[in-house]
């Protein structure tokens, strides 16, 4: 019988960088407009009794997001994009033994608009669209040696959600 258990130690370190800039400090004309963004660096190395030390499954090196948007008279949009580099995973295999795959990096796109309704009729009335992983991104496992042996190749599909709200 095999378990995971736990191993002699291992370190974990990084840092993140993250800023927002509202566009009407260029000019008047750029309210409403601005960007928010993040950079996020991990590095880990963890020992394990059975096998050399290794990442910590899960973990990116690098991510890196991005949004920019529109928020002025009730109106809101926005489009915003993730990416994550490879990254050492843990599934789940047969008999529900845990396995390490490579993961391949990916890129998501995501976007949302609103109305809120400020006044009249239908004050506090709020319509909202968004769209989640908008250019259908894979998750993708390799075997571990070799990244062009494709273990798992998962489509998730594009997401369309519709919201309506109220407050009174």
């Amino acid at each position: 019988m095999t378990f995971p258990r736990n191993g002699t130690g291992g370190k974990i370190y990084g840092y993140e960088i993250a800023g927002a800039m509202p566009f009407s400090v260029f000019a008047d004309a750029l309210d409403g407009f601005g960007i928010t963004g993040s950079y996020s660096f991990t590095k880990s190395d963890i020992s394990d009794p059975n096998s050399p030390s290794r990442p910590l499954p899960g973990l990116s090196e690098d991510v890196v997001s991005g949004t920019v948007y529109y928020e002025k008279f009730g109106f809101s949009a926005r489009a915003s994009v993730r990416h994550r580099s490879a990254f050492l995973g843990e599934v789940q295999g047969v008999g529900a033994d845990r396995l390490l795959r490579s993961a391949r990096a990916e890129t998501l796109i995501d976007a949302q608009i609103s109305y809120d309704f400020q006044f009249g009729n239908f004050e506090g009335l709020t319509l909202l669209l968004q769209g989640y992983n908008l250019t259908d991104e894979p998750f993708v496992t390799t075997e571990l040696n070799n990244n062009q042996l494709v273990i798992d190749h998962q489509t998730f599909g594009r997401r369309y959600l519709l919201g309506v709200s109220f407050k009174y």
